[in-house]
């Protein structure tokens, strides 16, 4: 069993994301380990714990005819280029469902016409961050346009398995687009009754 005996920040100057320092007791010894969490300390401590809260939100942009709307954006964490789909972070007092309309339109131009779904939000990266992102699909419409400056976001109309044949030759991706497009393939990819099948029948 793990438990988690002490949680501090570690000071740094970040505006959006902040270093923070657990000790665990794991079956009776002192584990520590170290957590980016986009809570600033004030969020963190004055009532967001560690792991609760949805940060941030993937969108999922589908046009009438079942077209999708990719974006193909520089991330300065990789230092290149990489498939995604638009996403950003959730402002306070804002839903996911609310983020989504506001973010797609400010990064796009698109607007939305129906909210298809919504998915609450899981964890991008667990084994070192607590952030939370939910995938919301919307039904969108209008022209589409490119960004630029500190935000470099390429936006490009086209189909979930022409997206798929991307990645899947080697394109660099995002890893909620990788799942939600193998998602969209499973019915090909896994033989009939194996999903279902049990060890032991």
């Amino acid at each position: 069993m793990h438990k988690l005996m002490s949680f501090k920040e570690v000071k740094t100057n970040t505006k959006y994301l902040h270093l923070y320092k657990g000790e665990y007791d794991v079956e009776g010894l002192s584990l520590p380990y170290e957590i980016v969490s986009r809570k600033d300390a004030d969020t963190m401590f004055g009532g967001m714990s560690l792991g609760h809260g949805v940060d941030a939100v993937c969108i999922v942009p589908f046009f009438e005819d079942g077209d999708v709307l990719a974006t193909k954006e520089f991330r300065y964490a990789t230092n290149t280029y990489c498939l995604e789909f638009p996403a950003g972070l959730i402002e306070p007092g804002e839903g996911a469902v609310e983020t989504a309309i506001r973010e797609l339109k400010e990064e796009t131009g698109l607007d939305t016409r129906k909210v298809l779904f919504s998915i609450p939000g899981g964890f991008s990266s667990a084994g070192m961050t607590d952030e939370k992102v939910a995938v919301v699909g919307l039904e969108v419409s209008g022209a589409f346009r490119d960004s630029y400056g500190k935000e470099e976001i390429h936006c490009f109309r086209t189909t979930l398995q022409e997206l798929w044949e991307r990645v899947m030759n080697g394109e660099e991706c995002s890893s909620r687009m990788q799942c939600f497009l193998l998602g969209c393939q499973l019915k090909q990819l896994v033989p009939h009754g194996s999903a279902n099948h049990k060890s032991g029948d």
